[in-house]
């Protein structure tokens, strides 16, 4: 669908809700567009551009990339990954299977009549929370080996924040005359975008895979802890569940791919830049956490970690150490982004050998979350 004044307006309205502002800037200057330090006036400036009888054709077509980009970005960022090995019994033609799931999805009450138009198009405040806890089907797409599936859906999150207290409020209210400040908490409607996808060969010849991947963003400057993250993916484990069992009867999710063997294979490569590392010592038992500033410096080479590294395998009693949690970025040719594989265990995976989540962290588009997502593979198969 061409698009039009009415789409875009859509499709940008509530945009700052997701995507911040120097990102969507940035990527308005890469396409020649204005940009301003507010989002009113920088979305004000685009639709400006639509709705003039006179627009330059050459910024339509960049407006349309700017829609495409937006997909992508919701698509792609900050996104918990499970992934799920089928095997080559389920279906070997994905589209067909792809159509089942899809079918399965909404008879397990996934919704299509998203109310605040076509993807990517997000909720407004007073959307929100009119539809709390419900699933919206948005997009669909599909090639011969993979088929894939944004869903929606709104989840309500508690938020702290400090409020000034002026002298006008201390007289309205006798009980704030000693404060200077305080702290609110608020309960805040939030949209995420995930992602249900079934590929076959990704994760081996002949092997079809499930892959959710879920928006692990929240409001404020935070992203959801391993809690909430979990909850939600059970949530989609049961949905996913509901729509295999309608497509292939019998078959149903088996435990996620285990990440956890995948950060020695990473460590001891020299893929990438490690910029976070959580680990014991084998024999001295001592637990460290080390990160480094910049997410493009690599700790595998850091003197202070080299040096203590080479200290404890040359001691009286050699010693080594053993890897929970590992980080690890890219600067890549294909995107300016600089993405982030992390995965994310505790303490307690040096006991269980048991790590079933990855996150992909900084991707802006498709080309630098695919680039992850294949890294992630190659370490974890």
């Amino acid at each position: 669908m061409a698009l039009n004044s009415a789409t875009f307006s859509a499709a940008t309205i509530n945009i700052g809700n997701k995507i911040s502002l120097p990102d969507f800037c940035a990527k308005l200057r890469e396409l020649g567009l204005p940009s301003s330090n507010s989002w009113a006036k920088t979305i004000g400036q685009l639709q400006d551009i639509i709705d003039s009888p006179k627009a330059n054709p050459t910024d339509l077509a960049n407006l349309e990339i700017l829609v495409a980009w937006t997909c992508e970005y919701l698509a792609s960022f900050s996104k918990a990954i499970c992934i799920y090995e089928l095997g080559v019994h389920a279906h070997p033609y994905i589209p067909s299977l792809g159509q089942a799931i899809l079918a399965g999805l909404i008879k397990a009450g996934v919704r299509q009549n998203y109310p605040a138009g076509e993807f990517p198009a997000l909720a407004g405040k007073i959307e929100c929370g009119t539809i709390i806890e419900q699933f919206f089907i948005r997009s669909v797409t599909h090639t011969k080996d993979i088929f894939s599936v944004v869903i929606t859906t709104v989840a309500e999150y508690y938020v702290r924040e400090k409020i000034s207290v002026t002298a006008a409020d201390s007289q309205a209210v006798a009980k704030l005359s000693d404060y200077s400040e305080i702290i609110g908490v608020r309960k805040v409607a939030y949209e995420h975008v995930d992602v249900i996808r079934f590929s076959h060969g990704v994760t081996g010849s002949g092997i079809v895979s499930a892959e959710i991947m879920l928006d692990i963003s929240r409001p404020g400057a935070t992203a959801l802890n391993q809690d909430e993250i979990s909850k939600r993916f059970k949530k989609y484990d049961s949905l996913v569940n509901t729509a295999l069992t309608t497509a292939i009867p019998g078959v149903k999710l088996p435990a996620p791919m285990n990440f956890f063997p995948a950060m020695d294979r990473i460590y001891n490569s020299k893929d990438g830049n490690v910029c976070e590392l959580g680990f014991a010592t084998t024999l001295g038992g001592s637990v460290k956490k080390e990160k480094m500033k910049r997410n493009t410096a690599d700790l595998r080479v850091e003197t202070w970690h080299a040096g203590g590294r080479n200290a404890i395998a040359s001691a009286a009693i050699p010693d080594t150490i053993d890897i929970y949690r590992l980080s690890v970025s890219w600067k890549i040719t294909m995107s300016d982004d600089q993405p982030i594989l992390s995965v994310p265990g505790s303490f307690k995976a040096l006991s269980t050998g048991d790590v079933r989540h990855a996150l992909i962290l900084g991707c802006t588009e498709k080309a630098s979350f695919d680039f992850a997502f294949s890294r992630l593979l190659a370490f974890a198969k």
